[in-house]
């Protein structure tokens, strides 16, 4: 509770925004403006890790997708891992400067486009719940802030991955924390489902999607909407609980 009250006492609130990054394979509900996302096949050559991107390619790809620049594009490479899994990786420096390279030559090719990396800081339940692994955490951090300096936005992932109240709150937190020492906006990516073992991608019970939209609304910026391409709209019960975070009037 300490962190929250530390939380609220240093945000100073921004206009909020939703955006949808969905997957959906029919027609949905609203779920905020569409957002643009770049993924690592579609931007460098793949498998990518340990692997530098090439400017030109990098470039090319980005025109060849746009032929005016978007308003906002997410970047999501998952490759450039610099947690192994909670030790530093042994690739981290030269993934930090992958990132930052795709980002200038993306600012070259794309001006005025808001810029930001999905899932950056990484974070997980495993690696900042357990006293004996934030060393590694936040050395990780100290290592990205380069990039966390260099972006416009910041898109860290808050997926939930376990069935407890104390710990979603408490991860977000941490997460939040570290994601906001650039002054950027934050704006969360959240998912319906939990990945993971503990719900094997089944959908979230509805106080945790009310836990999750509630911490966001308090504390973010924005939010974006995320689900995986092969999952239909259905009948999703789920909505009216992110009503809030999607600034829907119920």
């Amino acid at each position: 509770m300490r962190l929250l009250a530390l939380l609220l006492l240093s945000f100073t609130a921004n206009a909020f925004e939703a955006f949808d990054a969905s997957n959906f394979s029919n027609p949905h509900a609203y779920l905020g403006a569409p957002v643009d996302i770049i993924y690592e096949n579609q931007i460098v050559s793949t498998p990518c890790y340990g692997v530098p991107p090439v400017e030109s390619e990098v470039k090319a790809n980005l025109l060849n997708k746009y032929t005016s620049p978007p308003a906002r594009l997410i970047i999501d490479i998952e490759c450039w891992k610099l947690l192994d899994p909670i030790n530093t990786d042994p690739n981290a420096d030269a993934h930090v400067l992958y990132y930052m390279q795709v980002l200038n030559w993306a600012r070259e090719v794309l001006p005025g486009t808001d810029l930001g990396y999905f899932g950056l800081p990484h974070t997980s339940w495993e690696i900042i719940g357990k006293p004996q692994n934030r060393p590694a955490y936040e050395e990780m951090i100290n290592r990205l802030l380069p990039v966390l300096n260099a972006v416009d936005t910041v898109y860290p992932a808050f997926y939930v991955e376990y069935d407890s109240p104390k710990k979603l709150d408490y991860n977000n937190a941490i997460h939040l924390q570290f994601a906001r020492t650039t002054g950027k906006p934050v704006m969360p990516f959240v998912w319906h489902r939990g990945p993971g073992a503990n719900f094997n991608n089944e959908l979230l019970p509805t106080h945790l999607v009310n836990q999750q939209c509630d911490f966001i609304r308090s504390f973010a910026d924005g939010v974006i909407m995320w689900s995986i391409s092969t999952e239909t709209w259905g009948n999703a019960w789920w909505y009216a609980h992110s009503a809030r975070c999607l600034l829907i009037d119920q």
